[in-house]
C-alpha cells in the first residue's frame, strides 16, 4: 500500500459539525455517525438504527417514510461491525464541559467579575446561572461562545486523530 501504518490520513472534514455532533448528549432521538472516507457527519433516527439492529421488516414499523428513505445508509452504518467505513461520533462528557466553564472563568482578567462568574459555574442549577449571567454582559458572552467553539473544534479533532485522521478544514466560504 506504501503508507506508513502510524501515518495520519488525511481527509476534509467540517469540525464544526463533528464538534456539534459530539455536543448532542441526548442520543434518544438520533444518533451520528462520521463516513471515515468521505468525512460527512450521518445524522439517523434511532428508532431507525435499532430497527435495523434487530433486523425487523421497515415497512411493519411505526417509522414515518421520511425515516425510512436512510433506511439503506442505516443498513450500511449498522452492517459495518468492524467500523471501517462509520464511527459513532461520542458524546462529550458533561465534565469537559463543566471544567472548560471553570477554565474560562480562571481566564478573566478582572478579579470581581471572574468571581461571580466562578460561583455561577459552581451553581448546581445545570449551567442556567451562568448562562443568565452571561447575559448582563454581552461581551464576556461573545468570548465565552468564542472560546468554547474553539475547544469543542479541538476534542473533535482529538477524537478524530484516534480514528487515524488528520482533519482538513473545508472551504466552505
Amino acid at each position: 500500500m506504501g503508507q506508513n501504518p502510524g501515518a495520519l490520513r488525511q481527509l476534509p472534514v467540517d469540525l464544526d459539525e463533528v464538534a456539534a455532533a459530539m455536543d448532542h448528549l441526548d442520543r434518544s432521538e438520533t444518533d451520528h455517525f462520521l463516513n471515515i472516507e468521505s468525512g460527512e457527519v450521518i445524522t439517523l433516527s434511532t428508532k431507525l438504527v435499532n430497527a435495523v439492529r434487530k433486523g425487523l421488516r421497515l415497512e411493519d414499523t411505526d417509522l414515518p417514510e421520511w425515516q425510512l428513505e436512510d433506511a439503506p445508509l442505516a443498513r450500511a452504518v449498522v452492517g459495518d461491525v468492524k467500523g471501517q467505513l462509520f464511527a459513532r461520533v461520542p458524546e462529550a462528557r458533561w465534565t469537559e464541559d463543566h471544567r472548560l466553564k471553570v477554565r474560562f472563568a480562571q481566564a478573566i482578567k478582572h478579579e470581581g467579575l471572574r468571581e461571580k462568574v466562578a460561583m455561577a459555574v459552581y451553581a448546581h442549577d445545570g449551567g442556567a446561572r451562568f448562562e443568565d449571567l452571561l447575559v448582563g454582559y454581552p461581551q464576556l458572552r461573545a468570548a465565552w461562545y468564542r472560546y468554547q467553539a474553539r475547544h469543542k473544534r479541538e476534542w473533535a479533532r482529538r477524537w478524530l486523530i484516534l480514528l487515524g485522521i488528520e482533519p482538513q478544514e473545508l472551504d466552505i466560504i
